[in-house]
């Protein structure tokens, strides 16, 4: 009897540990399932936030490449706009000195021709000078054949008045 109270003890209690063992393991693969289940969770969430992640990445790359698209494009205009800035400088600074040659030829022209001004002017005074002599000489000479004429014809009037 002590022997099968002692079987009967030792199988309860084999009972009890293998119902024990029997809740573990089930706790086990609830906690190894509830595990799991959270571990793909996790996963998906990060799987999310990465996705999420690279196209926030992807946004910025695809902003900053218009972004520097726009620099680039700012640059090439701006370096066009020199370009003609440029072109139109050099242009304007050989219009000034084409003027400026300009200006200078007319100067000298200009002295040119008041040099010959200034001497016709001289040789008209001459010319006038030189006219007033002859006419003073004709008149003298004339005065003087003027005088040379009553002279004669005074003395023929006597010479015939002498007759």
């Amino acid at each position: 009897a002590a022997t099968s109270d002692a079987a009967k003890q030792h199988e309860s209690e084999v009972a009890a540990l293998a119902k024990q063992l029997a809740e573990r393991e089930a706790a086990a693969a609830a906690a190894a399932e509830e595990s799991a289940a959270l571990r793909d969770a996790h996963r998906k969430e990060l799987e999310a936030l990465q996705s999420g992640h690279d196209a926030a990445v992807s946004d910025l790359k695809s902003m900053f490449n218009d972004s520097l698209r726009k620099a680039q494009d700012s640059v090439v205009e701006a370096n066009e706009a020199k370009q003609r800035a440029e072109t139109e400088a050099n242009a304007s600074t050989k219009k000034v000195e084409i003027l400026g040659s300009t200006a200078r030829e007319l100067q000298n022209t200009l002295r040119e021709l008041e040099e010959k001004l200034r001497q016709k002017h001289a040789d008209t005074k001459t010319v006038e000078a030189a006219n007033k002599e002859r006419e003073l000489a004709l008149n003298t000479a004339l005065d003087t054949a003027a005088s040379q004429y009553e002279q004669e014809k005074a003395a023929l009037s006597h010479s015939h008045a002498d007759e």
